[in-house]
């Protein structure tokens, strides 16, 4: 796991000597992706993500550079990170070739919202404007997550109902993203949000598309309720579609 996918013996000598020196207890072998084996929370063309135990007993998330990475680094990731908290995870340490970060127990946005709209939409739209605050908010610190158009694996939900977005091994800091833009693209065009709980589709399209242009030439207060009162007056409890 640690010197995944070209393991060698200085590789994992150096890579277990620095995450004992940060304190890490224990590597877990938990999570949805499989690596020979062994268990891993997630698995990218840079990195994997172990979960483990951080001392005295804190379980964290540890993104891991792979050994065949193009990148370098993972230090820039990690600032990017540090720069997003709270909506990003919490780092606790980081280096080259590690990030030691708030382990978060929850589900894709895209699994939660399935389970959700089989409540109807009136359940789903709060979830909606909730994540949309929170990219609202990466907005307002200056940082562009550039993978939010593919929402649905870059957020989770926690069962207590926090949103966190995830990855940001493509992120970096700009005077003027608009993550709003792309989380409004996904719920409206991408998800079954949008196609159960969304009426009157090309008027939605053409008012929401002036929101966001209004919003992304100046990210005011004003501006980000616009849009959210124009996905709340199209996709509400009054017109869906439900399901079974």
């Amino acid at each position: 796991m640690l010197c995944f996918p070209h393991p060698s013996e200085e590789c994992v000598r150096i890579r277990v000597g620095k995450l004992v020196n940060a304190g890490v207890l224990t590597l877990l072998s938990k999570g949805r992706e499989d690596i020979g084996g062994l268990r891993v929370l997630g698995k990218g063309h840079a990195s994997v993500v172990i979960k483990a135990v951080l001392k005295p007993s804190l379980t964290v998330a540890i993104k891991v550079r792979r050994t065949d990475s193009k990148r370098d680094s993972l230090m820039l990731e990690c600032e990017v990170m540090k720069a997003a908290y709270p909506v990003a995870p919490k780092v606790y340490r980081c280096d080259d070739d590690f990030i030691i970060m708030e382990y978060v127990d929850g589900a894709p946005i895209g699994e939660v919202m399935d389970k959700v709209l089989m409540k109807g939409c009136g359940s789903a739209l709060p979830l909606v404007l909730k994540v949309l605050g929170a990219v609202r908010y990466l907005d307002l610190v200056g940082v562009d997550h550039k993978e939010l158009s593919l929402l649905r694996e870059h957020v989770l939900v926690t069962r207590g109902g926090r949103v966190k977005v995830i990855d940001y091994e493509s992120a970096s800091t700009s005077e003027a993203p608009c993550n709003v833009c792309r989380v409004c693209s996904w719920f409206i065009y991408r998800s079954a949000f949008g196609r159960e709980c969304c009426r009157d589709h090309e008027r939605l399209k053409t008012e929401l598309r002036e929101a966001l242009r209004r919003y992304k030439a100046r990210a005011t207060d004003g501006a980000f309720k616009a849009v959210i009162n124009t996905i709340a007056r199209f996709c509400s409890a009054g017109s869906p579609k439900l399901r079974d």
